[in-house]
């Protein structure tokens, strides 16, 4: 009798399979317990013996049975999902930062869902209004230019959804999180004043990103803190359109417009190295030049060395960012490494502490920056002597 009872149960499992699958009134049936019973289990209740749970389990993976999670959400209001709204994936910088969070998160049992914008009101309202309807749990923003709308990310602050921004400006209300760009130029900074430079250079682009801005003013707070007065001249900002002559760097032209786009940060540092050997003569010129980035500063230090100028005997050069390529450039480069993949476990954490606590304590301070670390490598040395 309990062989037939055996095949009987084997057949049903057979024919729930072949299905879409069984629903969890088919899963309580086939056990011949209730579907409260089943709801116990599934969410862990302290109340159900271990042997039921090893039951239910095994009819589970028998069944190859799939929990409704919208249902479940529809219930529960909530999702056991994160979304991460971003405008790119095609900066390393990104993606370390994704990655790191991603595995972060995943590893604490949560769904990751991104959704990539190009940055536009229009994409972010209908990324943020997506995550909506998807009752996520909670919310990341990592943007390079800037913060989305600050009123569409505070209406899940509002419903108890903690928000985590990459954002080098503080945000009312909302939990931020940046590489301290500024105290990092700060130290860039320090390190030439040791070397003995006097003469030093800022080397930026046209952008007006928080990140960018933030990088400058670490410049100038450096050189006041060393009683060093900032030329007008002395911060070169090349811009990423208008560039003046396509020799001038490996763009493409617009066949109506006539205008020159650089192709990528490389060819900005190579128009900067050319601005650097064009602006001042040789006795003027600075001893030192700090880049926003380090794609800046190997595209320049290119220029400066086509120009037959050493560096750094001649010229010295620091970056920011510490990506790989600053290892292996010619020379190799000083840099500000940022710890981005820290970045993103850092945010991974903060959001899990909220999620865990129903949001960040009261008198919390909600602006974090991360220092990176500074790396001295063969692109600085002391300044020229005068001849």
């Amino acid at each position: 009798m309990k062989a037939k009872q055996h095949k009987s149960n084997s057949t049903t499992a057979t024919s729930l399979r072949s299905r879409k699958g069984p629903t969890q009134a088919q899963l309580a049936k086939h056990l011949g317990v209730s579907q409260a019973t089943v709801c116990r289990v599934l969410n862990s209740h302290k109340s159900v013996s271990p042997e039921l749970r090893e039951r239910v389990a095994k009819a589970i993976e028998d069944l190859e049975y799939t929990p409704n999670l919208y249902a479940r959400s529809l219930v529960s209001q909530q999702s056991s999902t994160i979304g991460v709204l971003l405008t790119s994936t095609s900066l390393t910088v990104h993606l370390l930062r994704l990655t790191a969070l991603t595995s972060r998160l995943m590893e604490e049992g949560w769904l990751v869902v991104n959704a990539l914008t190009d940055g536009t009101s229009r994409t972010e309202e209908v990324g943020l209004r997506e995550f909506e309807g998807r009752m996520i749990d909670g919310l990341v923003c990592i943007h390079r230019h800037h913060v989305p709308d600050e009123v569409l990310i505070k209406r899940f602050v509002n419903r108890g959804r903690p928000v985590i921004v990459y954002s080098q400006d503080p945000i009312p209300r909302i939990r931020t999180i940046a590489n301290d760009s500024a105290t990092g130029m700060r130290t860039s900074v320090a390190h030439l004043v040791e070397l003995g430079h006097r003469r030093i250079a800022l080397l930026t682009t046209d952008s007006e990103s928080p990140e960018m801005l933030q990088r400058i003013h670490g410049y100038q707070q450096g050189m006041q803190e060393h009683g060093l007065t900032v030329a007008p001249d002395a911060i070169l900002r090349v811009p990423w359109q208008g560039v003046s002559s396509p020799d001038d760097a490996d763009g493409y032209q617009d066949a109506e417009e006539s205008t020159i786009y650089a192709n990528s940060e490389y060819d900005l540092g190579q128009l900067g190295g050319s601005l650097i050997l064009d602006q001042w003569s040789r006795e003027d010129r600075p001893t030192a030049v700090v880049c926003a980035t380090d794609s800046l500063a190997i595209g320049a230090m290119h220029r400066i060395r086509e120009a037959g100028l050493r560096v750094p005997r001649d010229l010295s050069f620091t970056g920011f960012n510490g990506l790989s390529d600053s290892r292996f450039c010619d020379p190799p480069l000083t840099t500000m490494e940022v710890d981005y993949p820290g970045l993103g476990r850092r945010g991974a954490d903060l959001l899990l502490s909220d999620l865990a606590n129903g949001g960040p304590d009261p008198d919390e301070v909600l602006h974090e920056r991360v220092a990176g670390r500074f790396i001295v490598r063969a692109s600085t040395a002391p300044p020229p002597r005068d001849p």
